[in-house]
């Protein structure tokens, strides 16, 4: 599973599409099969990236207090 890594993007787009279909059902009914080929193709589309692309690299580390990358310095506190 770890090389499907845009996966849970395609999986998100899913619940999307299935949430306005539910939203919008009583305005326009989607047929099955359409329902269908729109799920296929994105978690297809998904699994294809993934394999397409490789993953990207390590998010920088931030450091807890500030939100400043653990490579730039804090200023000091003062005195201890």
């Amino acid at each position: 599973m770890g090389r499907f890594h845009y996966l849970k993007v395609g999986l998100g787009m899913v619940l999307v599409f299935v949430g306005a279909k539910m939203v919008a059902s009583d305005i326009y009914r989607v047929p099955i099969g359409v329902s269908l080929a729109v799920v296929a193709a994105l978690i297809g589309g998904s699994v294809v990236v993934s394999l397409l692309t490789p993953p990207g690299a390590a998010p920088v580390p931030v450091h807890e207090r500030g939100g400043r990358p653990v490579a730039t310095p804090l200023p000091e506190d003062g005195p201890h």
